[in-house]
């Protein structure tokens, strides 16, 4: 009896070690299989980065249009200045004028160096612009190497032009600039736009409407016969990201290098609001307005300058919505350790109000220094969107609007902790963000992967 006794306590205490042996073993696996939040300790960096970007040139451009119909002929070439009265082409209105030019031309021993030179940079920029979505760039180009060669080949001095004009019965009218300027062949729709009246739309190039003449074009009454460049000053208008918006707030000049050109030039820098209540970088240019006279839309960079703060991976930033009220309308009862409002409960008769805390809250001040408190719905369901809440003078309002907020989780106190940032500057792979009181600091620790986590959840090292 006793042998058995011992024999069942024995059985006993060994099915306990091992039932205590295989929870350890599951909970260690269970440990090692978990995934483990990956932790960044926030450190202070810099980014150097050349931004790319594709503009829109705007100059003191207006067209010349036709008065008759007929085939014009041009006597100064693409990108010369002209003064008052400078005989820029002629319109032969019964074509025996480019009938006679045709049949006279004198042998050519060859294109210039200058020639040379400008079909090359041509060729240079049109290799920098290619893309498949962007097709109609290779007849722009076509025409512009037309052009040239036109330019080259048939700009001979017609000897005896008067004797010829009346031998031939030849036609035409002669087209004199009325004012100073330089002469373009390449003509769009956006001509006359100031920089004020840029929208997005417009960086749509297949929204653009272009032409492009050469000596022996037929033109119509009223048709544009080319464009007259009044003044050197030009610009560059360019879309800019809410980020880079920020990262030029205080800039007042950039350093820019427009590749397909060869152009490098500090200049001035302004930031604008659009009509459409979009935000654009304006760069002004007082040099190089001939070299970009045939071009409407530019690929250009903005070299990076040494911007510092704290650097914060791409993957640590997150956006919170949350609902927003004035400072006003926060308040805390003497018998209450939480802030929160006075919702109104009742209305019919007279209105209840009853007071709802709010465990997390967030004072922001907008760039007209008014204050207002982020925060979420209690997850009680105590307080909803549509309800009313008043201020302690009686000022009543409805919970509706919204507004999302970038910033990093902190875990420093072993939960999540959403952190607001000020994003200054990005590449592919940080962020540089700016400190704030009571905001994130060196060396806290926030979560990389954070699209996995939520606030105010737990975190197990």
């Amino acid at each position: 009896m006793k042998r058995r006794r011992k024999k069942r306590k024995l059985t006993i205490k060994n099915f306990a070690l091992v039932a205590i042996f295989l929870y350890f073993l599951v909970t260690t696996i269970i440990y090692i299989r978990r995934d483990k939040p990956k932790i960044y300790e926030v450190k202070s960096g810099n980014l150097v980065k050349d931004q790319s970007f594709s503009g829109i040139i705007l100059r003191d451009e207006s067209v010349v249009n036709a008065e008759n119909g007929g085939f014009v002929n041009y006597y100064v070439q693409d990108g010369k200045r002209v003064r008052v009265g400078t005989k820029v082409c002629s319109v032969d209105t019964n074509g025996e004028m480019a009938k006679y030019i045709a049949d006279n031309k004198k042998p050519q021993e060859g294109l210039s160096e200058d020639v040379y030179r400008t079909i090359k940079r041509q060729l240079e920029s049109f290799t920098l612009r290619y893309a498949d979505n962007n097709f109609s760039e290779v007849y722009n180009t076509k025409y512009l190497l037309n052009l040239r060669l036109s330019e080259a080949l048939d700009y001979n001095q017609i000897p005896d032009l008067e004797n010829i004009i009346k031998v031939h019965n030849i036609q035409y009218k002669d087209i004199p600039s009325d004012t100073p300027g330089v002469v373009s062949l390449t003509m769009d729709s956006m001509i006359g736009k100031k920089v004020d009246d840029i929208v997005a739309d417009d960086f749509v190039q297949a929204n653009n409407r272009s032409i492009q003449r050469i000596s022996g074009n037929e033109v119509k009454s009223g048709e544009p016969l080319y464009k007259l460049v009044k003044s050197d000053p030009w610009s560059i208008v360019f879309p800019l990201t809410e980020a880079q918006t920020k990262a030029y707030q205080n800039v007042q000049s950039v350093d820019v290098y427009i590749k397909s050109q060869g152009i490098e030039e500090v200049v001035p820098l302004r930031l604008m609001t659009g009509s459409d209540g979009k935000s654009y970088g304006v760069l002004s240019f007082s040099d190089y307005m001939v070299e970009m006279i045939d071009e409407r839309y530019v690929d250009f960079e903005i070299k990076g300058s040494d911007q510092a703060g704290l650097k914060v991976p791409k993957s640590a930033i997150v956006e919170q919505e949350y609902y927003v009220i004035g400072s006003d309308y926060l308040t805390r009862p003497e018998n209450e350790t939480n802030r929160g409002v006075q919702k109104q409960i009742a209305t019919q008769g007279d209105a209840q109000w009853q007071f709802i805390p709010l465990d997390r809250t967030m004072l922001v001040k907008d760039e007209e220094g008014n204050s207002f408190y982020y925060f979420h719905l209690p997850s009680d369901g105590s307080l909803s969107e549509g309800d009313t809440i008043k201020q302690d003078n009686g000022q009543t309002m409805q919970i509706s609007e919204k507004k999302t907020l970038k910033g990093v989780y902190r875990i420093n106190k072993g939960y999540v902790e959403f952190i607001r940032v000020n994003i200054q500057s990005e590449d592919d792979a940080y962020e540089i963000v700016t400190p704030k009181e009571g905001g994130l600091e060196e060396y806290d620790h926030i979560l990389l992967d954070a699209s996995k986590y939520k606030e105010g959840e737990i975190i197990h090292d």
